[in-house]
């Protein structure tokens, strides 16, 4: 199994060619790419991420795609923000991707009714490209948004009605939802779970720190990871633990985070 973490801290910190070789030596074997932070996306070179993880032995099987996008505004390539998650689809299949997550629109000055029926508009139109690029989007669980629940992702995928959707399991955003990882992934749909975002938090706070650190059971998610017959990688999602690590003391914590992600993948 590939062991990933998320690339936005480290690439900030050290630039592309350090950050994939640090987390090389470190021991993870894949990337999580993130395109939160390039809207426009237009000095972003795909290819040439492509060759720097090629060179330091890094899969990229999963990305995170832009979250930044306004309801407001039009669902078509004319809007910077859409754009920016239609090539950040395109870019997914560049960096060897199948799967890219994608966050649900929060629109609270609407209907929950509206809410729902945009976001099945907003996902809905990225089908051709997900077609085109051979990428599925993984609809990532966010708390008290339309795709909170396992029951709320199940009908979410169900109304798309598309193989190019599948189910991302968050698994801080379900213990902040009461839902603990391994309940949630035996309440979705078998065989519908392409993705994971591994993390840790206490109580009701989205900490996205190392397992370990936090409150979830990690045997019982193994437990249940095995009995869904996932195949795709192990992804840390550790954003808020890395952001906190001075620059100096990055390689030496991922590094750690590397040896809790490959026990975990031993226990699996």
């Amino acid at each position: 199994m590939i062991l990933s973490v998320d690339t936005n801290i480290i690439r900030n910190a050290f630039g592309d060619e350090k950050a994939f070789e640090v987390l090389m030596e470190s021991g993870f074997t894949g990337v999580d790419f993130s395109f939160h932070e390039r809207p426009g996306g237009e000095a972003f070179d795909p290819l040439k991420t492509r060759r720097l993880l090629d060179n330091n032995g890094l899969t990229c099987l999963q990305t995170h795609g832009p979250d930044c996008f306004d309801a407001k505004l039009r669902m078509d390539e004319s809007e910077p923000t859409y754009k920016a998650a239609a090539d950040a689809i395109s870019w997914t299949h560049i960096l060897g991707a199948r799967v890219m997550a994608l966050h649900s629109l929060y629109i609270p000055w609407v209907s929950k009714e509206e809410e729902w029926d945009i976001n099945i508009r907003f996902f809905k139109s990225f089908e051709p490209y997900l077609i085109k690029n051979d990428v599925k989007i993984g609809v990532e669980n966010l708390p008290l948004q339309v795709t909170d629940t396992p029951e709320d992702i199940n009908r979410f995928i169900g109304e798309l009605n598309s193989p190019c959707y599948g189910a991302l399991l968050d698994t801080g955003h379900g213990r902040i939802s009461g839902i603990e990882p391994h309940d949630y992934i035996r309440r979705l749909k078998p065989g519908s779970l392409i993705g994971i975002h591994v993390q840790d938090q206490h109580g009701q706070k989205d900490e996205h720190i190392i397992p370990y650190m936090g409150e979830t059971d990690w045997a019982a998610l193994i437990d249940a990871l095995r009995e869904s017959g996932y195949q795709g990688p192990l992804s840390l999602e550790i954003v808020h633990f890395m952001e906190k690590v001075p620059k100096e003391l990055l390689p030496a914590a991922h590094q750690y985070a590397a040896s809790v992600g490959k026990y975990l993948i031993g226990l699996l």
